[in-house]
């Protein structure tokens, strides 16, 4: 407990008091060397994590000391200290290692974060050490452990065929729909080819040959 409130003593020195004391912790902590202080208790630490033979570092203390590498990487010069002291591949084996429990799903996401903040800063010793590939696969992990315990929350997304491979009752609700449609807006059969009715014949005109009498020559 007091190594623990040691470490979130030094996180809250870092957060508020920023660059003025940033170097002088640097300095006491050994961060920016392999064998530091700091670089070999994290070492430490991880190894403990994901090394079962191995008695793990009480949660409290490890949580501390995770979210002190956060608030260090987050300047320039702490992350640039993490990048000399070869911090990348302790990191990504808490990553890689699939330890199902919750405190250690914890761990990962501090690891993740840190190690983002310090590949801007090297991005070559991400690539040496397979980071990419070892993202990829933790991420594929914990999606199949999703699956497993929700099955019918994560769906795969279904593409819709085009309209030359729809279903025949999917053609067929489309006719229909436009046949209804074109019913609707076409005359009645009252008013469908009517003929019109022819004009009234004109009215007989008398013929007048008959009744007038031809000139006598």
């Amino acid at each position: 407990d007091i190594k623990a409130a040691s470490l979130r003593t030094l996180t809250s020195i870092v957060h508020l008091e920023r660059t003025p004391k940033l170097s002088s912790i640097i300095d006491c902590t050994g961060t920016a060397s392999y064998h530091g202080f700091l670089p070999v208790l994290v070492r430490n630490c991880i190894q403990a994590m994901i090394d079962p033979s191995m008695e793990p570092y009480p949660h409290q203390f490890a949580t501390a000391l995770f979210s002190f590498l956060y608030h260090l990487a987050s300047y320039d010069a702490g992350g640039e200290a993490l990048v000399s002291c070869g911090m990348m591949e302790a990191l990504l084996k808490v990553i890689k290692f699939l330890g199902d429990e919750q405190d250690q799903i914890t761990f990962v996401t501090r690891a993740v974060r840190v190690v983002d903040l310090i590949t801007n800063l090297d991005m070559a010793a991400f690539q040496s050490h397979s980071g990419l590939s070892i993202f990829i696969y933790r991420l594929e992990h914990e999606v199949d452990l999703c699956r497993r315990e929700c099955p019918f929350v994560i769906k795969p997304k279904v593409q819709r065929p085009p309209a030359a491979t729809l279903p025949e009752g999917e053609d067929m609700e489309t006719d229909m729909e436009v046949t209804d449609v074109a019913m609707e807006s076409s005359p009645g059969p009252s008013a469908e080819a009517r003929p019109d009715p022819a004009p009234p014949a004109p009215p007989a005109v008398p013929s007048t040959s008959a009744a007038t009498p031809s000139p006598r020559g």
